[in-house]
């Protein structure tokens, strides 16, 4: 369970932080933050 932990879009996330998206996916590789993929791909 996640508890009362706030998500945030990658986007989002980069704005935030001034970052660009492709950062982020790299930090999230080099588990740097966490992350957690919601849906499915189809």
């Amino acid at each position: 369970m996640i508890g009362n932990k706030e998500l945030i879009t990658a986007q989002a996330l980069a704005e935030a932080l001034d970052l660009s998206v492709e950062t982020i996916w790299r930090y999230t590789r080099e588990k740097k933050i966490p992350y957690v993929e919601l849906g499915s791909k189809q």
